[in-house]
């Protein structure tokens, strides 16, 4: 008998599949007796119910209409959401972080034309049927720009894009997957454009920034960085800058951050807090990866950790794949429960991407290895978009 409690227009119920006689020698003659149901379903319900069992029974191909998933490898069926199509399994996509706008302010980079080194792109996004973007504004302190400075003009081209390009808005509470746009979420990467000052970080505030994080590679005023020289937590300028971020509403990005300032993070901020792309150090021993309990604790405050696709940070030859950011997916999974691990891609923030996953037209074939994996479309679903969805639009 195969048995799931699963979601059927919103109502749960429990499916039985069920074979109506054995042989003496206790083998299931499934052969001869193809699986009835017994669930709280209507009779079209159950018949779509029934055609699902079928195929994992009996490895017939897999129906994919009406929104019903069979898995006839593991033995499993599952309902889709309602925003997924009904002809193919495609997902809704949130990403926790890319660096498309320090392209578009040092290289020139537009969003309809893709140039050398460049993965953000509109045709690109949609291809990978992204529905949220994190976009970080990240300054480059070897520059002879002033951080701030560079801030202001990342966030100048943010605006121009949502001003000459309908197809985003920033995200809003109401924001519908399947409205056909991209929502985006504006990001800071690296506190050194505020000098310490909470003033500026209101007037981010007001001009649409909603996520910071307070390092990149460097200790800076605030905090010391996973990669910086020494060990070091959270300054007092960066626990008042932490409060006014609570007050305002602003989320708390810890990726980047030294595991000291984690732990100062974890215990002071009043809000829950995340890890825009971040991985595994249980799987990758890299100070930018966290650690098993960091992550345990991130998750126990209502925060979530995006996984990043950098090859250093996912395994030890540097040359990653696919199978590697799912090796780290699950551990997440297995360590805090499906709710607590999203997508954090950091496409345009290096060089060298998995080889099977190059730019965000690639992300249906990472969902397609989830679900090989094991992961239901429900599951899938919730890494893919629902997870970071609703951590983040409390601060929206």
């Amino acid at each position: 008998m195969i048995c799931r409690k699963t979601l059927f227009f919103d109502k749960e119920v429990t499916a039985f599949a069920y074979y109506p006689s054995d042989d003496a020698s206790g083998e299931s003659c499934k052969e001869s007796n193809p699986p009835r149901m017994s669930p709280d379903l209507t009779d079209q319900s159950e018949t779509l119910f029934l055609r699902c069992m079928r195929a994992c029974v009996y490895n017939a191909p897999i129906p994919l209409q009406n929104r019903i998933y069979a898995d006839r490898n593991k033995g499993r069926i599952g309902v889709l959401p309602f925003h997924l199509r009904e002809d193919s399994m495609h997902f809704p996509v949130a990403d926790a972080h890319c660096d498309y706008l320090f392209g578009a302010m040092e290289y020139g980079w537009t969003i309809d034309t893709q140039k050398r080194n460049q993965t953000i792109t509109l045709e690109n996004l949609q291809k990978g049927r992204v529905a949220i973007q994190f976009l970080a504004a990240w300054a480059d302190t070897t520059l002879k720009v002033p951080p701030l400075e560079q801030v202001l003009i990342m966030i100048d081209r943010y605006h121009t894009m949502l001003g000459t390009h309908p197809e985003f808005v920033p995200l809003s509470k109401d924001f519908d997957p399947a409205s056909g746009k991209i929502a985006t979420v504006l990001a800071v990467e690296g506190a050194e454009c505020l000098g310490g000052s909470p003033s500026i970080l209101r007037d981010l505030y007001r001009l649409g920034v909603r996520e910071m994080m307070f390092t990149w590679n460097s200790d800076n005023e605030l905090a010391g960085a996973a990669q910086g020289k020494r060990r070091r937590g959270l300054s007092e300028a960066g626990r008042e800058i932490l409060a006014e971020m609570n007050r305002l509403g602003m989320a708390f990005d810890v990726s980047h951050l030294s595991d000291d300032g984690i732990e100062d993070a974890l215990a002071l901020s009043k809000q829950p807090i995340f890890a825009s792309h971040s991985n595994c150090r249980k799987l990758m021993n890299a100070p930018r990866c966290l650690r098993d309990e960091h992550i345990k604790a991130i998750a126990e405050k209502g925060g979530v950790v995006g996984i990043n696709f950098y090859g250093p940070q996912l395994c030890e030859s540097g040359h990653a794949a696919i199978s590697d950011i799912v090796r780290h997916i699950s551990h997440i999974a297995s360590i805090t429960g499906i709710e607590h691990v999203c997508i954090g891609s950091d496409f345009d923030g290096m060089q060298r991407y998995p080889k099977d996953l190059k730019n965000p037209s690639d992300l249906p074939a990472l969902f397609d290895a989830l679900l090989r994996e094991g992961f239901t479309p429900a599951d899938v679903e919730r890494i893919a978009y629902r997870n970071l969805h609703d951590y983040i639009v409390q601060f929206v």
